[in-house]
């Protein structure tokens, strides 16, 4: 997912190649551009991929994998529920963005979300979209039952193509639950 900076000239919105600015009598290419809105000049530029808030998928999620039977993933008004597990021990079921996202120039991932039952959930950035829970770039993982909570994953070392995929893996032949609330990348 390419980012980019749009300007309207005479009512004609243009795609931004590149941004010069005069610093000290001095032409310098490829700064930050700014903008006056309401007399405060403000930056243009501040990357926000919103994936997936509160029943709302701004970029779709589709399901990777499936575990056994009883396994499945829902997507309900406020939240993506993930369910694995009832036959073997660590069924993995998974959704993952259905188009592979362009980290460049992005720093943390942010992920709201709860777990119940015994398994490991992680949210994963992979290469690969249906990949296994333990194949990974980078994750943020958690143990059985969590509450509610926002956490983040430093991804600014990352560059290229990614897809991000959300992982519920049922342990103890038991049924685990991922509850996705929001996805996001700033």
């Amino acid at each position: 997912m390419a980012k980019k900076t749009w300007i309207n000239i005479s009512g004609t919105w243009t795609e931004v190649k590149n941004v010069w600015q005069n610093v000290g009598g001095v032409w310098k290419e490829k700064v930050l551009p700014k903008g006056n809105i309401s007399g405060v000049w403000k930056e243009f530029m501040q990357y926000l991929v919103q994936i997936y808030k509160e029943g709302i998928e701004y970029i779709p999620m589709v399901q990777a994998r499936l575990g056994g039977t009883g396994s499945f993933v829902e997507k309900r008004a406020s939240d993506i529920r993930i369910r694995s597990g009832g036959q073997f021990n660590n069924e993995n079921t998974s959704v993952a963005t259905d188009i592979p996202i362009d980290l460049t120039n992005l720093s943390t991932l942010y992920v709201d979300w709860a777990a119940s039952g015994p398994g490991d959930f992680s949210v994963a950035i992979s290469p690969v979209k249906n990949s296994y829970f333990q194949s990974y770039t980078a994750r943020i993982r958690n143990g059985s039952n969590f509450s509610r909570r926002v956490q983040s994953l430093d991804i600014s070392s990352l560059s290229g193509e990614y897809y991000i995929i959300v992982h519920c893996v049922s342990g103890n032949l038991n049924f685990a639950d991922v509850y996705l609330y929001e996805l996001r990348i700033e």
